[in-house]
């Protein structure tokens, strides 16, 4: 009696042993998700003899001038004002002297 009383509590320990293995782990999965923000300007574009076409933009605070990277040439006018957007930060954009060279996303020009 005594043995199946040893065996019947060693066999238990050991189930339970073995289920105390299966533990749920709560992982937390983050996604990549960038999330493109586009910002629009209006400006007058103008030829620079260095950077080429440039859009001169004034805000409230300050002028910023760009040189896109991919300027159609519809919009190669000087004084043609358009509404454009940007894919690329300012702060780690490029210059062409004093020029921010940029990504144009879109091009309207207006009247």
């Amino acid at each position: 009696m005594k043995s199946i009383l040893l065996l019947l509590f060693s066999t238990v320990l050991l189930l339970s042993c073995g289920n105390s293995k299966k533990t749920t782990e709560n992982t937390v999965i983050q996604s990549n998700i960038e999330i493109a923000v586009e910002i629009l300007y209006v400006g007058v574009v103008e030829i620079d003899t260095i950077c080429g076409p440039i859009i001169k933009v004034q805000t409230a605070t300050e002028t910023k001038s760009f040189a896109p990277s991919n300027f159609d040439e519809r919009y190669k006018k000087s004084g043609m004002k358009i509404r454009f957007g940007t894919e690329d930060k300012l702060e780690f954009a490029k210059k062409c002297g004093e020029h921010f060279i940029v990504k144009v996303t879109r091009m309207t020009p207006l009247r």
